[in-house]
């Protein structure tokens, strides 16, 4: 004889199906398709052939270069910043943002958690610190109180994917920061599984937006700049000083602040934005068909008048 059982899912066989649901449901929303993701068609030309005048590099500043590990559970640094107090903080993949000594690197001695996935960070005169995070927009930070405020969300439309800044505080009225918001293609959320605890938690992959933007060569980046009242900071507005870029990245401000650099990463250039003076608005490819592709910009300190207007610039190549 025989017996038919009926199935009837137990508490571990749900969770288990939820979860492939779940997995299935992530998968589906990553293809490009789905999200709706035009690809349009892009003809690179050959990367340029450049050469390292080893002249130009400044020895002294490598020969104590050494390797440092943060004693912190969560990793990947993305940007980093030095306050008045000579205090290095970093902004990692966990939502954290964590500050340590050049002492003694290894040991954090502040942390403030904004949540989401923390980029580009640059502190004020006042060390208050601004950060690029793309899930919540531009940030101003007291690291007295751990007070976060949101400076900017919109401008014409959402901002989806804020990357680097700088700021600049020479006008005595108005206090200024340029920032890239990279694509409207916004970070991927992943699940992530912590080596340590075991732990399934949730991260924002910028990595496979900025592949997205580039493969799909939308050309959707910008160039935005906020700025604020010194007497009244209620009284702020912001203006989107370049669109149609190629993955807006890297921001670095002149020396004067009469100008400055961005990095079009899905292009592999860096280009010029004029600020003040007579070509004020003027957008000029600065270097082209670089080997690789750009991503970071900052501009050298150094006082030598000569050498006011040489800039870092962070290339990825294979």
């Amino acid at each position: 004889q025989r017996r038919m059982i009926g199935f009837i899912p137990s508490g571990v066989y749900m969770k288990a199906l939820l979860l492939v649901l779940g997995f299935c449901i992530c998968i589906l929303y990553q293809n490009p398709r789905i999200r709706g993701i035009k690809y349009n068609a892009y003809s690179p030309q050959p990367a340029s052939r450049f050469h390292l005048d080893h002249k130009t590099v400044d020895a002294h500043l490598f020969k104590d270069l050494t390797m440092n590990h943060l004693n912190h559970t969560c990793k990947g640094p993305e940007s980093f910043a030095i306050n008045s107090k000579r205090m290095v903080y970093a902004s990692l993949a966990c939502g954290s943002i964590v500050g340590f000594s050049l002492k003694d690197p290894s040991k954090i001695v502040d942390e403030i958690y904004v949540g989401g996935r923390p980029l580009g960070i640059v502190f004020d005169k006042e060390d208050r610190l601004l950060v690029a995070e793309p899930t919540k927009g531009l940030l101003r930070v007291n690291l007295d109180t751990h007070r976060i405020e949101v400076l900017a969300t919109f401008v014409e439309r959402p901002i989806t994917y804020i990357n680097a800044l700088d700021v600049d505080e020479s006008d005595a009225e108005l206090y200024k920061v340029y920032f890239s918001d990279s694509s409207t293609i916004s970070p991927f959320q992943e699940m992530y599984v912590d080596s340590n605890s075991k732990v399934i938690t949730t991260r924002y992959s910028t990595y496979k937006a900025a592949v997205e933007e580039m493969m799909s060569m939308t050309n959707s980046g910008r160039i935005i700049r906020y700025q604020e009242s010194r007497t009244d900071p209620r009284n702020h507005s912001l203006e989107v000083l370049k669109d149609g870029v190629a993955y807006a990245n890297g921001v670095a401000l002149s020396w004067d602040k009469d100008y400055l650099i961005y990095c079009e990463t899905g292009k592999t250039r860096v280009n010029k934005l004029w600020l003040s003076g007579p070509q004020a608005g003027v957008n000029q490819v600065l270097i082209d068909n670089l080997p690789g592709y750009p991503d970071g910009a900052s501009l050298r300190k150094n006082t030598d008048s000569g050498r006011k207007n040489h800039f870092w610039i962070a290339l990825l190549t294979q």
